[in-house]
């Protein structure tokens, strides 16, 4: 009994849609590239191309999706800023900490700010020794 998917004569485009999925879930499922392709009736290189721009499209739709979330978060401090910029503007004090830290978040999100350095240090046998140092 044949088990491999059966694909109707369609345009090489169409085909192709309609096999990568399948070759990413075979990948998934420990298949090598020749047996992808034994099992798709492709060739060795079309198996790793399709692998290769199933990947590709899922990175995408990773990035997209973070871009999204991370816009969505920026939202929400843009409201929080605005919420507590008149008393920032009348010198309340805990008001002026909290929209720094509302500030630092945002130049987190939007990297900002330089990466710092750590340096390690092993003092004796166990005890660790941690200096911080600022980019120049």
């Amino acid at each position: 009994m044949d088990t491999k998917p059966k694909f109707k004569q369609k345009g090489r485009h169409e085909a192709k849609a309609e096999r990568m999925p399948i070759a990413l879930k075979l990948r998934q499922s420990g298949y090598s590239y020749r047996d992808i392709a034994k099992e798709l009736n492709i060739s060795l290189t079309s198996a790793w191309l399709y692998i290769k721009e199933s990947m590709e499209e899922l990175r995408k739709e990773v990035l997209e999706e973070a871009d999204t979330l991370r816009q969505i978060e920026l939202d929400r401090l843009d409201i929080m800023l605005k919420a507590l910029w008149s008393k920032v503007e009348a010198g309340d004090e805990k008001a002026i900490d909290r929209v720094l830290k509302i500030q630092e978040r945002t130049s987190k999100y939007l990297g900002l700010d330089s990466p710092t350095k750590q340096e390690i240090e092993s003092v004796g046998d166990t005890t660790f020794k941690i200096e911080f140092v600022k980019d120049e």
